[in-house]
């Protein structure tokens, strides 16, 4: 995770800083996580599709793993199901 903190544009993760770390946080499709997503269009706005496409993914993966931190804290087991 620290990895992807200083690879990921510092307004995002100050915006995902701010969320709560509770249950809401285990389905993205709540929207706990729009403000950040919001920020990232935001930055990368004047990005070629390149640069687009690799912080999009490492945000991803930074939620993921945010997602899953907060799962092994209030479990012994995590079950992760991704769509695409």
């Amino acid at each position: 995770m620290q990895r992807l903190r200083t690879d990921i544009h510092p307004e995002i993760i100050t915006e995902l800083k701010k969320i709560e770390r509770d249950d809401d946080i285990l389905d993205a499709h709540t929207g706990v996580f729009n403000k950040a997503i919001d920020v990232l269009d935001k930055v990368t706005i004047n990005m070629n599709e390149t640069e687009y496409k690799t912080l999009s993914a490492y945000v991803a993966r930074y939620i993921i793993g945010f997602q899953l931190e907060y799962c092994f804290e209030k479990n012994e087991i995590c079950y992760i199901y991704c769509e695409y």
